[in-house]
């Protein structure tokens, strides 16, 4: 059967005769009997006679689609039912009429073509295949199941791509099928699948190769978050500008911009002075000079008429309300406690909750956390406490540590970790995470460390010592022995003697000692039982030659011998004693001179019949003599008391005053001399001597050029050389400028010009001095009310106010004024900058204006 028919399937399309094909009408019986053998034997003769006639064609399609062919050739059919319908269009009205007689017609032809399609596409159906469904839409485009076929085959294609759960066959799938119904899951399915696969191993790397490579992608802020979520671990601020650069449009980038933006309290943490107006609180931003367009109940203040804290809190029948600064709720109901920790973040305790929760000022829920507890680690990090220790976390939440510790601390660029009696030290660096799994191991080694002055961190684990410097290298490596930080370099005590290292940790003379000690830069060194001194400025090789020795300070040494005594003055020439002599370093308890102790270089040699040889810090003697009394009064004067007449003495020797009945301490760059009952005084800078015409300590007006003196019973000025500058007729001066002073006479206060005597405020009644970063004003009263002056002596502020009073910002000083005016029961209230720039006014009631002050 398969023979026949594929030589008639030959023969139809190699062509033949075109007659009597219309015979082929008459098989129609045979087909409906089943007679297919009878079919053939006509066909095959109609056929080879005309193999183009649609008449031979139709019955050829029926054939085909006949069932004891089991459909197997529904393409077959398909092809002469086409090849029909064709040639039925070509013939003439005489031939249409003879089809029509024999039973073939237009309408009979399109019915079998009908059917021949739904038969291929049932058959695609029972393969229900990709394959299947082309093939059909390929063969049977005109078909009127194309549009379910083209359904059913996408429906198919968009299974099979998911059933491969891979990002190739879901874009293939939309490359092949842009218009199907599923294209746009598809592609949704594609993104999703490829920021999987992508993104799988949640890497940095990962997370950056895929916004390099879909950045317009549904997925593109979820991988900026979680990018930006590793990477503030070990963050600091150019990190997070280099993501916003690089993410410019990710929601990410936002968050960014937010953390960078409130990582100084000054942007939303103004200082506001406070007053109360009907009722409620008004708030003055002294930082923004404005008054803020908000007005609050129920205010509970830092400090009278001040909030510096980040939140302004009220309080209410409903409970305490917490608002930032620019108006706007922040906490609201009862909490138990919030603090805050810096960065733009809180931590609160709500009474029904067992964790407190960390918050945002800019309240921003993906800022938001809860745990047993928060610190402030530094400005990028935070410690979080939960049930099994404290985790190092970053300000996004992002864990670092591996393991909690028990407690976690930052020193300079250092992060500490304490679990149990072991410590790790790790730097910024060693905290920044690769990716989401990268947890940081602690190697908790250590039981002991100290921070040197040099930034280098000294460490112990048990018998063991290292040294590592600021980036946490180490230059001591860990070693048995006992390391010890000297002033000219390091020194290590192993195995029962000493290294000696300089301060690039490079061995010293190129051997090993007994025992080293150390005072500033000088060094004593024993070996083979002898000691040698070396001045770390000087190195020569030292000369073992001291039985013992003692360092003092850097200038001077002393050391013994079996026959001998030397003091070594490590600037100049030593000096040997005698053995009924003993030595005292000269020293002084003035406060004045605390800053100048260590340049104090004095040595007094005593005999034992009381013989003083006085030397300075080179060695050179300067003074002697019995029976002296000596005191220090600046590291290049002394004072020397014989037969209680004092000398006054510099550290060369040279005597510059004698006989004189006392000399006081340093105060203020004067030492006060008392001759014949009158006080002088040496000016230190210059050496200069003020003559002796006070009755009272000289004391100084203008530095080392014009001087307070007294007589009878009043004070004057004076310069240097003794020349009045300003009679003795006043109870006291006080200095306001060079050429101006605060003076009192007889209760009188006024403001005069020191070389004029001008009179430039008079009737001061009370005066208050103000000094802010080494400016001096001065808040006075006078008949008309209380003003302000510089230090010029210029008026700030007009004096008709009834109380004047400075408050302190961070970066200036603001003064607040009030005038009263009782006849209306009203009160002005003034705010004034340090220049007495009038920032704010206005008018209170009287119990307004109590509340303001808090009264």
């Amino acid at each position: 059967m398969q023979r026949r028919v594929v030589l008639l399937f030959f023969l139809l399309v190699c062509g033949g005769s075109f007659c009597h094909a219309q015979s082929a009408l008459r098989t129609m019986k045979h087909l409906e009997k089943g007679q297919l053998g009878k079919v053939i034997k006509v066909l095959e003769r109609t056929t080879s006679k005309d193999p183009a006639d649609p008449a031979n064609n139709f019955i050829l399609a029926h054939y085909y689609i006949h069932p004891q062919l089991s459909y197997e050739a529904i393409d077959s059919a398909h092809f002469h039912i086409k090849r029909a319908r064709e040639g039925y269009q070509l013939i003439d009205e005489k031939k249409l009429k003879k089809y029509h007689r024999k039973g073939m017609d237009s309408l009979k032809i399109e019915q079998l073509s009908d059917k021949i399609d739904s038969l291929a596409f049932l058959a695609s159906l029972e393969l229900n295949s990709e394959v299947g469904y082309n093939d059909f839409i390929e063969k049977y485009p005109g078909s009127i199941q194309i549009e379910e076929a083209i359904e059913l085959r996408n429906e198919v294609a968009y299974q099979n791509a998911l059933a491969e759960k891979t990002p190739v066959a879901m874009q293939e799938f939309f490359r092949k099928y842009p218009e199907a119904k599923q294209a746009k899951e598809a592609k949704d399915a594609f993104e999703t699948l490829y920021y999987e696969q992508k993104t799988q191993s949640k890497t940095v790397e990962r997370f950056k190769d895929y916004l390099r490579e879909r950045p317009q992608s549904v997925y593109a802020d979820e991988a900026a978050w979680e990018l930006l979520k590793i990477t503030s671990a070990g963050a600091n601020q150019s990190i997070f500008e280099a993501f916003k650069e690089q993410y410019p449009k990710t929601e990410a980038a936002k968050i960014a911009t937010t953390l960078l933006n409130h990582m100084s309290d000054k942007a939303f943490n103004p200082e506001l002075m406070v007053h109360v107006k009907n009722n409620t609180y008004h708030f003055y931003d002294i930082s923004n000079k404005k008054l803020l367009g908000f007005e609050l109940p129920g205010v509970i203040t830092d400090s009278c008429r001040w909030i510096k804290e980040v939140l302004i809190r009220t309080s209410g029948k409903k409970g305490d309300t917490w608002y930032l600064k620019n108006g706007e709720v922040f906490m609201e109901g009862p909490v138990n406690d919030i603090v805050y920790l810096g960065s733009g973040f809180f931590k609160a305790k709500y009474p029904d909750q067992y964790k407190k929760q960390l918050l945002h000022i800019s309240q921003d829920k993906q800022l938001s956390q809860s745990a047993l507890d928060f610190i402030a680690i530094d400005d990028y990090s935070f410690a979080k406490k939960e049930n099994n220790g404290w985790q190092l976390i970053s300000l996004l939440g992002e864990e670092i540590l591996k393991n909690t510790v028990d407690s976690i601390w930052k020193i300079n660029d250092v992060y500490f970790f304490r679990q149990d009696k072991k410590m790790a030290v790790t730097t910024i660096s060693d905290l920044r995470k690769e990716g989401r799994n990268d947890l940081k191991s602690l190697a908790l080694l250590y039981t002991d460390y100290e921070i040197l002055e040099d930034g280098m961190l000294w460490l112990t684990s048990n018998n063991y010592q290292t040294v590592l410097d600021a980036s946490l290298k180490p230059v001591i490596p860990l070693q048995e022995a006992e390391i010890d930080r000297v002033a000219q370099g390091w020194t290590i005590f192993k195995n029962g003697q000493y290294e000696f290292l300089d301060n690039n940790f490079a061995p010293l003379y190129n051997r090993k000692f007994d025992k080293v000690h150390s005072r500033n830069n000088i060094i004593a060194l024993k070996a083979e039982g002898k000691w040698a001194v070396s001045d770390m400025g000087n190195l020569i090789f030292p000369d073992f030659r001291f039985d013992s020795v003692r360092l003092f300070n850097s200038w001077i040494t002393f050391g013994t011998t079996a026959d001998e005594k030397e003091l070594i003055f490590h600037e100049g020439k030593n000096t040997k004693l005698a053995d009924n002599e003993i030595f005292k370093l000269l020293n002084s308890h003035n406060e004045a001179l605390e800053e100048d102790i260590e340049q104090i270089r004095f040595v007094d040699i005593i005999n034992d019949k009381g013989y003083h040889k006085i030397y300075n810090g080179y060695g050179k003697l300067i003074h002697e003599g019995s029976q002296l009394n000596i005191g220090v009064l600046t590291s290049g004067l002394l004072q020397i008391t014989r037969d209680n007449k004092r000398l006054l003495l510099d550290s060369a020797g040279v005597k510059l005053v004698e006989n004189l009945d006392a000399i006081g301490n340093l105060q203020e760059g004067l030492i006060p001399l008392l001759k014949n009952k009158k006080f002088g005084a040496l000016i230190v800078s210059n050496q200069k001597l003020i003559p002796y015409i006070s009755v009272a300590k000289i004391q100084p007006f203008l530095k080392d050029s014009i001087f307070i003196y007294r007589k009878d019973g009043l004070s004057g000025l004076i310069n240097a050389e003794g020349k009045e500058i300003l009679t003795n007729e006043f109870n006291t001066i006080e200095y306001v400028n060079d050429s101006m002073a605060i003076v009192s006479k007889d209760d009188d206060l006024k403001l005069i010009n020191i070389y004029t005597k001008e009179v430039i405020i008079n009737g001061i009644v009370d005066i208050e001095k103000v000094v802010f970063k080494l400016k001096s004003y001065y808040i006075l009263r006078i008949n008309s009310g209380y003003g302000l002056i510089d230090q010029l002596g210029e008026t700030l502020i007009p004096f008709i106010f009834n109380s004047l009073e400075a408050y302190f910002t961070k970066e200036e000083i603001i003064w607040m004024a009030e005038r009263s005016i009782s006849e209306i029961d009203y009160q002005v209230l003034a705010y004034f900058d340090q220049n007495g720039t009038l920032l704010f006014r206005e008018g209170l009631t009287n119990e307004e204006y109590l509340k303001t002050v808090c009264d």
